[in-house]
């Protein structure tokens, strides 16, 4: 079930920042929230770490707390139950449900005047001003374009080693003989560089207005990864 939600959450992320930025203001946003991503995997990293210092307690090994199902009053196994680590998600992903706004026009955080700035400059844009009805005929062409297929392709070869990499990589490390804590620690330093990266990168490719091409100057880098 949560899979299923969360293979939901990109797409929307897409759409929900699509109705706020013009197109090529939008990839150096997709890169923060990417970045974020990234940093979520370091932060995972230490707060892994400080997790299994938690060796003996309730007499459970450290490890186990990491994935073990904690009350949320007390060890009473009769309350609900959540994982430790999800909480905070929780907590943010109720709080983002009541300050996000819905478009440009509900945004309370802009005074009148910078709403109408940024609802005018939105529009104008020659990508955003004009909308193409809803129709069959273009979700059939889109299923059935070779170039849907073509990037499905290769979006499952790059998705496929990096989630490879982020779930083993503390075994990787644990391999070339560090030990588990050591271990954790250091898988921050390359979400960290990754975060960097992705920042940078997003923000020149909306300069330039060029995407291909600074993918194409990428994917050496994640292919030695």
């Amino acid at each position: 079930m949560l899979t299923k939600l969360a293979g939901g959450l990109l797409p929307g992320i897409v759409l929900y920042l699509s109705m706020f930025y013009k197109r090529h203001e939008l990839q150096y946003r997709m890169g923060i929230f990417y970045s974020a991503a990234s940093l979520s995997g370091a932060f995972g990293g230490l707060l892994a770490s400080g997790i299994s210092q938690m060796d003996g307690v309730a007499g459970q090994a450290g490890w186990r707390w990491i994935f073990i199902r904690m009350s949320l009053g007390t060890l009473n196994r009769s309350f609900s139950h959540c994982l430790v680590e999800g909480i905070f998600t929780a907590v943010f992903s109720v709080c983002a449900a009541f300050l996000l706004p819905n478009s440009l026009e509900s945004a309370r955080f802009f005074t009148d005047i910078e709403r109408s700035i940024a609802v005018h400059r939105f529009y104008n844009d020659n990508t955003t001003s004009s909308m193409t009805p809803f129709s069959w005929k273009l979700v059939k062409r889109g299923i059935l374009n070779w170039n849907v297929f073509f990037t499905s392709i290769t979006y499952f070869c790059i998705l496929a080693p990096i989630y490879s990499f982020s779930l083993f990589i503390p075994v990787i490390i644990k391999g070339l003989g560090y030990r588990e804590i050591t271990a954790q620690l250091l898988t921050v330093p390359p979400y960290c560089a990754a975060a960097i990266a992705t920042v940078i990168v997003a923000y020149f490719a909306d300069r330039v207005k060029r995407r291909g091409q600074w993918i194409c100057m990428m994917l050496p880098f994640a292919i030695a990864g």
